[in-house]
């Protein structure tokens, strides 16, 4: 490049930077002007705050400031919300500190004496063989003092609510599970400007906080399904439930919200009203909804759904935190603001039957704990109620003796069965035992009709009389009702947790309408008071199957090609000897 060119081009360049600089500047001094003309104390611009947490309203309730406050300044509003957020972060930091096992950026948020007082607690209890996993859910402050130089506030934090997982640590590589524990507690905190940034500089506790919100049963409206004994009552009068597990033919699992289509769901709602079935189980994926941040389309999409199975005089039983099976204690808070957005919008739909807060959660014991679940439970519970006193509280176990645990969160006790029919009625009797007069629902049971040359594999007969057999036995005891899994067999299988082509494969062919959307006979079976004694199967039936007639034709092949090769070798054998015979004669 010419020397000339050169230096043209380094002054564009120098000219390019004073410029960005200078309108960098104006846009500055315009933020700044904007900024103090809002009315916000100019001194805090150029305090150097973290940034707002993103659930700071919902982790953080102010009080009314105590009189004494007229003391000292007024704290204005901007402010209290950098003391709050950065009161949050102390906590997150002290949690992520128990996490290490080691004091970890607590200057940051901590100044002496907090500062000595938090880094004790972690190191002596990693000292003493503990492991703690902390996690703070909510904060009740009232202020109590703000110095006029806005430089120390002095709050009560009324109800610091903690939840924290307690292990014991013997050197070994897996901590062994002591216990959970969810508290109240009182703090008085003191917090000062350092450097631009709030600081704990005092946290002490002073005492237990209110205790936690007891569950109590839902109290619903006539307008909501009520549970009257062991029974569950509608418009004053019994409600059987007859239901069905539902997902779209096309879209089953985490395919169905994000492909949502109203005209699917109008269609299959008209065939399960058709089918004579009064419920629908749904469930709703944590992260297609949003995880901690609930959208307004996921809102929208359920409300539609819930719309027009009103219309159909159709309940809807909504299972929530469907694929969620991470129950950490970081998890907890995550947990509240899912649904602080997904429960009060349906808090007085009157389509709803009840809220199953987890499907078959104890499945997820292998990857938390029981005890860690089952804490979880209570306290999504406790949260949903909450937020809806209207709408009855289910769990779906995954057996019926894991439905026999924690009865007492529940409304009515729900359990799912996919095992031998000769074992259903004794241990359905120890479950109705076990729910100490709850109404107890069969919420899921099944036999796939995948019939191919692998073994196991059960014809369209076969999943009617299965069906036919289980409903005889049920209709013995006095129960809520039942849910058949599922309406249709599907067209692909979406998790990859069925990863293998007979899972698949099996999953695939669950449902009451086959791919063509024709419906099986076990459609038949599970009406209300349908007939259910059915023919039984031919003694050949089995015979009949692709395995068995593959096990068949193989075994003839193999006897047909035994019989060929004895054959062959007892020929080769006389024309060797014939052959012998005559070399001797030469």
């Amino acid at each position: 490049m010419p020397k000339t060119q050169l230096k043209l081009a380094i002054a564009l360049a120098c000219l390019s930077s004073v410029l960005i600089m200078i309108l960098a500047l104006v846009a500055g001094l315009g933020r700044l002007v904007a900024y103090v003309g809002s009315g916000a104390d100019p001194a805090t611009i150029f305090q150097s705050i973290p940034s707002v947490p993103v659930d700071l309203q919902d982790r953080v309730t102010w009080l009314a400031d105590l009189p004494a406050t007229a003391e000292g300044r007024a704290l204005d509003p901007y402010t209290r919300q950098q003391i709050a957020s950065a009161y949050l972060y102390a906590w997150a930091q002290w949690g992520i500190s128990y996490e290490l096992q080691q004091p970890y950026g607590l200057k940051t948020y901590f100044s002496a004496p907090a500062l000595d007082a938090v880094s004790i607690a972690v190191t002596s209890t990693v000292a003493a063989g503990w492991q703690l996993h902390q996690s703070n859910l909510h904060h009740t402050l009232e202020l109590a003092f703000y110095a006029d130089d806005g430089g120390i506030v002095a709050f009560t934090d009324r109800n610091a609510h903690l939840v924290q997982q307690l292990l014991r640590s013997d050197g070994a590589d897996d901590a062994t599970f002591v216990d959970v524990r969810e508290t109240t507690n009182v703090y008085q905190v003191v917090m000062w400007l350092q450097d631009g940034t709030w600081r704990v500089r005092d946290l002490v506790r002073t005492g237990d906080g209110p205790p936690l919100t007891a569950l109590q049963p839902a109290v619903p409206s006539a307008d909501f399904v009520q549970v009257n004994g062991n029974q569950l009552w509608v418009d004053g009068a019994p409600f059987a439930i007859a239901g069905i597990n539902y997902y779209p033919q096309a879209s089953p699992w985490t395919m169905f919200w994000p492909s949502y289509k109203t005209t699917q769901t109008i269609a299959d709602l008209d065939l399960i009203q058709q089918l004579g079935l009064n419920t629908i189980r749904i469930f709703v994926s944590y992260a297609d909804f949003g995880a901690d941040n609930v959208p307004p389309t996921e809102i929208a999409k359920l409300t539609h759904f819930l719309d027009q199975a009103q219309a159909r005089q159709l309940k809807v039983i909504v299972t929530i935190f469907d694929h969620h099976t991470d129950h950490h204690v970081s998890t907890w808070a995550a947990d509240d603001r899912h649904l602080a957005g997904l429960i009060p919008p349906f808090a007085e739909h009157p389509a709803i039957l009840a809220w199953d807060i987890k499907n078959e959660p104890n499945r997820d014991y292998a990857y938390n704990t029981q005890a860690l679940v089952d804490a979880w439970l209570r306290h999504i519970a406790r949260t949903v109620r909450r937020y809806d006193p209207n709408h009855l509280i289910t769990i779906g176990w995954s057996q019926p003796e894991a439905a026999a645990a924690l009865t007492d969160i529940v409304d009515f006790v729900s359990f799912h069965y996919f095992e031998e029919l000769a074992d259903y009625s004794p241990r359905l009797e120890q479950l109705i035992a076990a729910a100490d007069g709850k109404p107890v629902l069969l919420q899921e049971f099944v036999m796939s009709t995948w019939n191919s040359f692998w073994p196991h594999g059960h014809t369209e007969q076969e999943q009617a009389l299965y069906y036919a057999d289980l409903l005889r036995q049920h209709r013995a005891y006095d129960t809520a009702g039942y849910m058949v899994w599922t309406l249709h067999d599907f067209d692909s299988i979406g998790l990859s947790e069925f990863n293998t082509p007979w899972q698949r494969a099996t999953q695939a062919n669950m449902g009451l309408l086959r791919h063509d959307g024709t419906f099986k006979p076990a459609a038949a079976v599970i009406k209300p008071g349908a007939a259910l004694d059915l023919p039984p199967l031919s003694r050949w039936h089995r015979w009949t199957k692709p395995f068995w007639l593959m096990v068949m034709g193989l075994g003839g092949l193999g006897i047909c090609t035994g019989v060929i090769g004895f054959w062959w070798w007892r020929r080769r054998k006389k024309m060797v000897n014939g052959q012998r015979l005559i070399a001797n004669d030469q």
